[in-house]
């Protein structure tokens, strides 16, 4: 839109709050208000629609690769979601700073936590 000289549209405050708190809340298992009228729609399906949005604007920029790892991020859930599954599983609170540790240094999503019992035994 930017390119052919469009303005973008402009959101209310009041949208941006509530998308906010639903994201904050739920994640991406939210559902997004994205009109004024109320409608819903799963955040997962909002974020699809905005990245094939975006490609072509990366693809000039040369950054697909970074814009495609959103698709990762959905896949195999965010880091919140890993940590969870660290405590659910058993393990510590140490355990869940190992893995992210483990994110930090390899710029990789920690294994799952079956993953890393298996490796263990």
């Amino acid at each position: 839109m930017i390119d052919r000289g469009y303005s973008l549209p402009t959101t209310r405050a009041w949208l941006v709050r509530e998308n906010k708190w639903r994201a904050a809340r739920h994640g991406l298992d939210a559902h997004i208000v994205v009109d004024e009228e109320g409608t819903t729609v799963p955040l997962r399906d909002a974020i699809q629609e905005m990245v094939e949005d975006l490609m072509p604007v990366a693809a000039r920029l040369g950054c697909t690769e970074e814009l495609r790892r959103t698709f990762e991020v959905m896949e195999r859930g965010p880091s919140y979601i890993r940590q969870r599954e660290v405590v659910a599983a058993g393990g510590t609170l140490t355990d869940v700073v190992d893995g992210l540790v483990q994110e930090l240094r390899s710029d990789q999503p920690a294994p799952r936590p079956a993953a890393l019992s298996a490796a263990a035994t």
